[in-house]
């Protein structure tokens, strides 16, 4: 999404059009439910098209193409502590497993001793760097009493999980979570109209007779462009797994070992998992004493 922005700005686009939010999406974030299978290597060890959609082959957006449309909406640091306590709720086995949202572009430190839906303790803003590792130690940690509209964060959502964040003040009233627009207007999630301008859209600039925007991009379009923009050679990293480079995008070896153990003299720890990880973990490799203490 971050590279349609990129590309939109580049073409000059937020001088001329009015409705183009041309600010960067700070994080992303996908729900279990709507993963439906793992991308597996197979025989070949290639990704096919089939293999990659059936991760994300839910939905439908207003223009009837199948998949779940993208949404991009702000948040207060404040709600983004909420968004991950829920995430702790279901960690801790008292939420379904399919309502755990995923991040990209965030980690979190939550405090298992503290009270229910005031766990969470850090969040750090990954601000593009590569491992979960890279985050923690090099990412910027959010003030989580934040409320301004000055410093809200756009997130990038399926159309799912922005109409659950709002629900989420039913399970506790403290957790109140609406998403907004740049300048800090709520969006009522009730209302079709206000719910459609949240749609991300792939062709910025493109409207149809009625200023609505003519493609929606899908997530799982949004999952082909991540793997098709991949890096080929991942071998100054060690991570090409005994690959050669070929010309054909690569997923990183070793991006999930739930066998490593996290230390910070590892720069690849956990690519991809513990995107949530406890105080006592997180301190037994790290003596940062804004969290550690």
């Amino acid at each position: 999404m971050n590279y349609i922005i990129d590309s939109a700005v580049a073409a000059n686009l937020h001088l001329t059009d009015p409705n183009f939010d041309a600010s960067p999406i700070a994080a992303a974030l996908i729900e279990n439910s709507a993963v439906r299978d793992p991308i597996l290597a197979g025989k070949t060890g290639l990704i096919a098209a089939a293999d990659a959609f059936r991760a994300f082959p839910l939905g439908k957006g207003n223009d009837s193409v199948p998949g779940y449309p993208m949404m991009s909406f702000y948040v207060t640091p404040q709600e983004m502590k909420m968004i991950f306590e829920m995430n702790v709720e279901v960690m801790q086995g008292n939420v379904p497993l399919e309502y755990y949202l995923n991040p990209a572009g965030m980690r979190y430190i939550f405090d298992p001793t503290r009270g229910q839906f005031d766990k969470v303790v850090a969040v750090f803003l990954c601000n593009d760097v590569f491992t979960t590792m890279e985050c923690f130690t090099n990412g910027t940690l959010l003030d989580l009493t934040d409320t301004s509209i000055e410093n809200m964060l756009r997130l990038a959502v399926d159309d799912t999980v922005a109409r659950w964040l709002p629900l989420y003040r039913y399970v506790s009233g403290d957790m109140v979570i609406d998403p907004k627009i740049k300048d800090g207007t709520i969006i009522d999630m009730s209302n079709d109209a206000e719910v459609t301008s949240l749609l991300f859209d792939a062709q910025p600039g493109d409207y149809d007779a009625n200023g609505a925007i003519v493609q929606e991009l899908k997530a799982w379009v949004a999952l082909f462009s991540f793997i098709g923009a991949l890096d080929d050679d991942w071998s100054a990293q060690g991570l090409n797994g005994g690959e050669v480079a070929d010309g054909i995008p690569s997923v990183p070896a070793r991006i999930y070992d739930i066998n490593q153990v996290p230390t910070v003299g590892d720069p690849n720890w956990q690519l991809g998992l513990f995107r949530g990880l406890d105080k006592p973990a997180y301190c037994a490799m790290t003596s940062d004493s804004r969290i550690c203490n």
